[in-house]
């Protein structure tokens, strides 16, 4: 090994196990990748419907990429036209063993179908509203964390989508991935 291969501090030795910049390091670090959402999580490897603009191809999601780039096992629980609400039950139904990594996205349903109020973020071990956008995200992150403290949990924001009603089209606002970020900031994820 040359110093041109590793980046290290002046004097610093490699570490009895390390991976270098060009392996993958799924092998060491994440096997398993369960993806929670709905049926943007859903339609991954499924084929677009003849309603659809690219009928007949198929769909190619995010978990298509994270095996691609990681190597590792991933399984979608996309549940069509569900709201964060309504996907908690499965994420609270799943075995959490041997998972090294959760996805969870949800919001373009709950913007459809919910009021405008979507919840207010909490501080761990709250009681959530899991009828609200944020409460049941909560709910979900610390159910998880709970089941597997060694899993990584990752938020993926919603798509900002827009939705008809009548003839007002309406814009998602910034208040969903806000929430998402402001849960993210009181979990210190990603320290």
């Amino acid at each position: 090994i040359t110093p041109d291969e590793y980046m290290l501090v002046k004097g610093n030795k490699l570490p009895e196990k390390y991976a270098s910049y060009g392996e993958k390091k799924s092998e060491q670090y994440i096997k398993k990748i369960v993806c929670f959402g709905d049926s943007i999580t859903q339609q991954d490897g499924s084929v677009y419907k003849e309603t659809h603009a690219e009928s007949g191809q198929m769909a190619k999601g995010y978990q298509s990429y994270l095996r691609e780039l990681l190597g590792a096992t991933v399984i979608t629980q996309g549940y069509i036209g569900h709201t964060m609400p309504g996907i908690l039950p499965y994420v609270k139904a799943y075995d959490y063993e041997g998972v090294d990594c959760v996805t969870l996205t949800a919001g373009a349903n709950d913007f459809r179908y919910s009021a405008e109020e979507i919840g207010s973020p909490l501080p761990i071990g709250s009681e959530f509203n899991e009828t609200t956008y944020v409460g049941a995200f909560q709910a979900a992150i610390e159910y998880i964390l709970n089941a597997n403290p060694l899993c990584r949990v990752v938020i993926v924001t919603p798509i900002r989508g827009y939705t008809k009603n009548g003839d007002t089209l309406r814009v998602m606002p910034t208040t969903y991935p806000d929430a998402l970020k402001e849960i993210e900031k009181i979990l210190e994820f990603q320290k």
